[in-house]
């Protein structure tokens, strides 16, 4: 995949080689490529001759923070016969690791009146709490917009 060591800013691209090893040429087809067990995108496998290959890449977007097992899956619909159906995937070894967008990421964490139950007309005064989740610093600041709902 591109980046190798991707945020979750990076829109991210899998890819990866097809290889007919039947005695027969094959028909064209998709491949599908899943992160974590789910499908995130598709990319097209022309007409193979026997033995030959072909590269694919797949784009897979943005993802979360996390790690995730990476998958493909060759004529996903079965719609190529061939001599062994068993050996249309293959996992990678070691998982894809996305990691924090880069700079801060600001979090609510908890909102406290001030007092808890004010009465009706009564001034109220609010605590936030604020974490920086985010990979740098960020200098202090204040809230500049409050909503509040009835």
């Amino acid at each position: 995949w591109s980046p190798s060591a991707p945020s979750e800013s990076d829109d991210i691209t899998v890819r990866g080689t097809v290889r007919n090893i039947g005695t027969a040429p094959s028909a064209a087809t998709t491949v599908q490529v899943s992160l974590g067990g789910v499908a995130v995108g598709s990319a097209p496998v022309g007409p193979l001759a026997a033995g030959a290959s072909a590269p694919v890449s797949v784009a897979a977007g943005k993802r979360a923070q996390g790690s995730y097992t990476v998958s493909a899956l060759v004529d996903p619909n079965d719609t190529i016969a061939e001599s062994d159906e068993t050996n249309n995937s293959r996992t990678t070894a070691s998982p894809l690791v996305v990691g924090r967008s880069p700079g801060p990421d600001l979090e609510v964490r908890a909102i406290t009146p001030s007092p808890a139950n004010p009465a009706v007309g009564a001034a109220v005064s609010f605590t936030v709490a604020v974490h920086n989740r985010g990979t740098s610093a960020v200098s202090a600041g204040t809230v500049t917009r409050l909503t509040v709902g009835s």
